[in-house]
């Protein structure tokens, strides 16, 4: 989905929603707007009402207006009220960091900051989301040992479960395989992963 797409999206959203909201873009969409050239095949977002009375009226009319308008559009949507339940490992802070992009009518849209994204991206950890984590780190010149110590963070304080065992090993595998093509040459894979081990508390 080019970015034209998502725009046109969210400008037919907010005509129908009349709702003053606040939507959080995540995913492949998140990433086309970030500046990666991959175009998304749907898109990623958490949308809540900025007053907890409009919240049930959101609740109430969002579902119906939002499958009309993919399906007049022909576009594929996933959204939800609060996106760090759609995985195991927390998104900690998302919404505080997350960056403005562009109001459309009462619809407040901003994206999720680069380094809270690729916690979804190392999530699932297929081949293109580690294509798209490489291209959006060094495109926005993401730091890696703050971004370290984000990711020890989201598993932290994450509930326990057999995703966080993964995920450590998905972060030591980016880390030892495409380290050097994000950060440079000078970059220490097996520092890097010192790091990451340390902040677990290991």
């Amino acid at each position: 989905m080019e970015t034209e797409q998502i725009n046109h999206f969210f400008e037919r959203l907010a005509d129908r929603l009349k709702i003053p909201c606040e939507v959080i873009l995540t995913g492949a969409s998140a990433g086309r707007l970030m500046g990666h050239i991959r175009p998304s095949v749907d898109i990623d977002f958490e949308i809540r009402a900025k007053s907890k009375r409009d919240q049930p009226r959101l609740q109430a009319v969002l579902d119906g207006v939002i499958r009309k308008l993919c399906s007049e559009l022909g576009v594929a949507a996933n959204y939800s009220g609060d996106i760090s339940r759609w995985g195991e490992v927390s998104y900690l802070d998302y919404r505080k960091t997350a960056r403005p992009y562009r109001q459309f009518g009462a619809l407040d849209v901003k994206l999720i900051h680069p380094a809270y994204w690729t916690i979804g991206k190392m999530t699932r950890y297929l081949e293109q989301d580690i294509r798209d984590m490489a291209a959006i780190l060094k495109e926005h010149r993401i730091d890696p040992v703050p971004l370290i110590s984000l990711w020890a963070k989201a598993l932290r304080q994450s509930n326990l479960s057999l995703s966080l065992s993964q995920f450590k090993e998905h972060v030591e595998d980016f880390l030892k395989r495409h380290a050097r093509a994000v950060w440079g040459e000078q970059c220490r894979s097996e520092e890097l992963i010192r790091r990451f081990q340390r902040a677990l508390g290991r």
